[in-house]
């Protein structure tokens, strides 16, 4: 596994920074204590609704966009994370984000440790997609379900046949 100094001595680095630059998902890397952002991909403020540098500035807005009920639970997986990151670890998580707007927005989150050559963690990294459109279409295709069982029930319809 190369470090992040071979990488950039490779060119590499240029690459993956172009790809997180043009990505549609949030890619972003934190600090060790998970209080400061290092770097975030300008799909945050397409997803967000917040400027990047908004987040630089204040690190805690993160945490406070988090969606009420949700906001406790990754609080705790954060924690979790920080706590004894080993090399191979990665973790997913889902969750709800509050725009400036008002709107709610559905993330789903894999976030992994970073470590120097001397196996040490000096951070985190991550991508953050946005899955609103498909938490949508599942709510919309149980709805179809719901609607289409009940109408079965009513009319004495059975779906297998019996």
């Amino acid at each position: 596994m190369k470090t992040l100094i071979e990488l950039q001595d490779s060119g590499l680095a240029e690459y993956f920074y172009k790809l997180a630059e043009r990505s549609q998902d949030i890619f972003w890397i934190k600090n060790a204590e998970y209080s400061r952002h290092l770097y975030i991909s300008p799909a945050y403020e397409l997803i967000s609704g917040y400027s990047c540098q908004s987040l630089y500035d204040q690190p805690e807005q993160w945490t406070q966009t988090i969606y009420t009920e949700d906001r406790e639970r990754m609080i705790s997986e954060i924690q979790r994370r920080r706590q004894n990151p080993r090399f191979e670890d990665s973790h997913q998580a889902s969750f709800r984000i509050v725009r400036p707007d008002q709107t709610i927005r559905w993330i789903e989150e894999t976030a992994f440790p970073l470590f120097d050559s001397n196996q040490v963690c000096f951070g985190f990294a991550g991508i953050a997609k946005d899955i609103t459109r498909d938490k949508q279409r599942i709510a919309e295709l149980e709805e179809a379900t719901r609607f289409f069982r009940f109408f079965c029930r009513k009319n004495s319809f059975s779906v297998l046949g019996a």
